[in-house]
Parts: structure tokens; sequence; C-alpha cells
């Protein structure tokens, strides 16, 4: 079944925000992963957004997902992403 994951972001720092970018869209290649959305125009219909870009990719299960995250490229640029933004969540569910 797919899986998805969500990420919501905030307080990005273009300039070295850049290179987690580069790094991480090229890591997702190698897995097959599906990206769906990424968005920096996000319009609340209700609530609060939870951060100011939404990331939305698509994996064709949970053990594709796992292996990407896990992955000597993605883990590599982790750090990257977290010092320069704050991660307001990272969550993955089951889709259609």
């Amino acid at each position: 079944m797919a899986v998805f994951l969500l990420a919501a972001i905030d307080n990005i720092k273009r300039d070295g925000y850049r290179a987690y970018e580069e790094g991480g869209f090229s890591s997702v290649a190698k897995f097959g992963v599906e990206p769906v959305a990424v968005s920096d125009d996000i319009k609340v219909l209700e609530g609060t957004a939870p951060g100011t870009r939404i990331v939305l990719m698509k994996f064709k299960d949970q053990a594709a997902l796992d292996a990407w995250y896990n992955s000597p490229e993605y883990q590599g640029v982790i750090p990257i992403r977290q010092a320069n933004s704050d991660t307001k969540f990272l969550v993955t569910f089951e889709g259609l």
C-alpha cells in the first residue's frame, strides 16, 4: 500500500537550505519516490498553518520510505535541514 510523507517546514534560511534541497531531492530519485507537492504558497481554510512550506511525497510502501529516510544520502542532509529551518512535523501515513 502507498505511504505518504507530509512535512511542514518554517523559518527557512534560504542560503543554507539550498544545499538540503539539492541533496534531499537528488536522494529521492534513487528510491523511486514521487514528489507530489512542495509549496510555499499555503492557503489556510481552517486552523493555523504549521509552517510556511508543505512537502508531500508518495512512496510505494513503508519499506521504501524507510529505505530512503535511513539511507546515507538522506541522513547526510538532515543536519543541513535542521540547521537552516524549523521542522514543525514530519509524519507518514498510508494512502489509498
